[in-house]
């Protein structure tokens, strides 16, 4: 097969004259179903229904699904459009009217498309079309997904040559060497000339030679696209290729190759259920879809995304690549960039038009502040932690106070007025990182110089590379240094209540207390669920101010006394935002119950007093 061509099946069967002569794509029953609602599937280049037959297997989505096969076409630009018109026809046969729900893989992807495209010029309804993998040939392709293509082509080639032989590696290089060049001299060469005539004898060499014709032009609607996370076959993603050419583009990543989606039973596994999810989000009566957002792989994020998905949310997350949310079928993954992370985030809020946006940690929280909102959500305002005690304070909230101190000589100044202890704390960290307390001046000093430099830049380069975490990479690159805040120390016991709130009412609240962290200054490992009306009334006076929306935590220490004084307000998911304790203390779950299909979590009244260790949990 030429190289320009996108895929490399096998030959099909040979064309005869009495299918030659059908007006119409034969179409198969791949899956028997109750209900009056269908799916149609369209095969790759091989032309044959049955090509997809164990991926209709695995789709638990109602109704019945029919398979189509290809009849043979000549090598023209109407190839494909001539395609679709048979398959309309045919569809129309089963299903005279919409809405139609199609899918298609490789070559069966584009002429999903075009059957779209006549379908909705006829008036019909039908759902966005879910294209697998599919690509068109590279003579079409944006010239950035082009060279960046043979770029990544070119290395995964050399790397192999250089573990060959040498006698070996002097044929394959010459060989590979001979397909660049018959790849760089197709991107440029005229289209070949339009005949109403193929001289192709098998249905595969039929359909390569349309997909090789075709060209591509704007879809004026709504697509999905799941791709192949391995892109060692043709270099780029299908996504850079797609999202040129349509208004609304939602794209999930598969583990696999091109081939490995339809044929491989774990990635067969995933891509069955990434089909349902999108034929789910296309249908009538769909859940609310609640968009995480996180730069760090921590495994609360992916206990947070499982409890979601119990509550009746769909999942969407845009985080680091292996997150272990990966590990799970539910949320639909997005690669959080290096590069430009909230040009990332917009596009995928337009595209994906969430009920919620959930920022998990504070370089995310930054992110979604940074696009000045999101979808139903209200504005996260830019406060920093001091100003933040400052409003608290003026609504008359019994916290300690708190300055930026950004010299030495402002934080001789606070020490003179306040004394010691004191704690220093930068703005934009999370997890006790970023915190100290210190006695003395020396102690100051030393802390002080510390958080204002930031980490190492060996440090940065470690957490970037090992950890996936560019956020001090970028700080580095635009010379940002932390900002240190100086502030009154309260002797006492942590606590936090983790809310949903909607435009700053909330709707649920857990208060805990925090009887072990998982290291000094750190995140809270075991809790007790207290009963504390003031903590309650703090929040609720905050949140007032802030009007949020979504799943927030603010932090107080509880004195000798058991009065609560409050520290710092995450507008954030914090870590016990995911617990489920009944009417009241349900945050996800009153989250759900604001969209249709939502129901009130029951009543636990046993719930306070609770010990809950957040590492076991589920």
């Amino acid at each position: 097969m030429n190289d320009t061509a996108t895929l490399e099946f096998e030959d099909g069967p040979t064309l005869t004259a009495d299918r030659a002569r059908a007006v119409v794509l034969p179409l198969e029953l791949l899956r028997d179903g109750a209900g009056d609602e269908f799916v149609f599937l369209f095969p790759g280049t091989g032309g044959e229904a049955r090509e997809l037959a164990p991926l209709a297997e695995r789709l638990t989505t109602s109704g019945r699904i029919f398979g189509l096969s290809y009849l043979p076409d000549g090598e023209s630009a109407e190839a494909v459009d001539r395609q679709a018109t048979y398959a309309v026809a045919a569809l129309r046969r089963i299903q005279p009217h919409g809405p139609y729900r199609l899918v298609g893989y490789s070559f069966g992807a584009l002429v999903a498309v075009e059957v779209a495209r006549q379908l909705r010029r006829a008036g019909e309804v039908l759902e966005p079309p879910i294209l697998i993998d599919a690509y068109y040939d590279q003579k079409f392709w944006p010239a950035k997904a082009w060279w960046i293509g043979q770029a990544r082509r070119t290395g995964a080639h050399l790397a192999q040559i250089r573990r060959q032989p040498p006698a070996i590696a002097l044929r394959e290089f010459a060989f590979r060497a001979g397909r660049l060049a018959q790849r760089f001299w197709s991107r440029w060469r005229e289209l070949p000339p339009v005949s109403g005539t193929s001289t192709a004898t098998t249905i595969a060499a039929a359909n390569v030679a349309a997909l090789r014709a075709y060209a591509p032009s704007l879809y004026p609607s709504s697509l999905a696209l799941v791709e192949a996370a391995e892109t060692t076959m043709f270099g780029c993603r299908p996504s850079d290729l797609w999202r040129p050419i349509s208004r609304k583009l939602l794209v999930e990543d598969i583990a696999g190759d091109h081939l490995d989606l339809v044929r491989n039973p774990t990635s067969l596994k995933l891509l069955g259920r990434a089909v349902d999810r999108h034929l789910a989000q296309g249908g009538r009566g769909q859940q609310p879809l609640a968009l995480i957002v996180t730069t760090f792989r921590w495994s609360a994020t992916a206990d947070l995304a499982e409890s979601l998905t119990r509550a009746g949310f769909r999942v969407a997350a845009l985080c680091p690549w292996r997150h272990p949310m990966h590990r799970q079928s539910n949320p639909v993954l997005y690669r959080m960039p290096w590069l430009h992370p909230e040009r990332t985030l917009k596009s995928l809020i337009e595209c994906s038009d969430p009920d919620l946006v959930l920022p998990c940690d504070e370089p995310a929280l930054d992110l979604v502040r940074s696009i000045g909102g999101a979808g139903s959500q209200s504005f996260w305002p830019d406060i920093s932690r001091s100003e933040m005690i400052d409003i608290a304070r003026a609504a008359g909230v019994d916290a300690p106070p708190m300055r930026p101190v950004d010299n030495l000589a402002e934080l001789d100044k606070w020490i003179e007025d306040h004394g010691f202890p004191v704690v220093l704390k930068t703005d934009g960290s999370w997890g006790g990182r970023g915190v100290a307390i210190v006695n003395d001046r020396a102690e100051a000093v030393r802390a002080w110089r510390r958080l204002a430099r930031g980490p190492s830049p060996l440090r940065i380069i470690k957490r970037a590379i090992v950890h996936a975490n560019p956020n001090c990479l970028r700080d580095l690159w635009h010379r940002r240094r932390p900002g240190v805040n100086a502030q009154v120390y309260v002797a006492g016991r942590d606590a936090n209540v983790a809310l949903a709130v909607k435009d700053g009412r909330v709707l649920a609240a857990v208060a805990v207390e925090v009887l072990e962290t998982q290291y000094k200054n750190g995140p809270a490992r075991i809790v007790r669920v207290i009963d504390h009306p003031g903590i309650v009334t703090t929040a609720g006076k905050i949140m007032d101010h802030l009007h949020l929306t979504g799943l927030v935590g603010i932090d107080f220490i509880l004195d000798v006394e058991g009065a609560a004084h409050l520290i710092e307000v995450n507008a954030r998911v914090t870590p016990t935002c995911r617990l489920a304790l009944g009417s009241g203390r349900d945050p996800v779950g009153a989250l759900r119950s604001l969209f249709p299909g939502g129901t009130t979590p029951a009543a636990v009244p046993d719930s306070v007093g609770s010990i809950i260790d957040l590492d076991a949990l589920d």
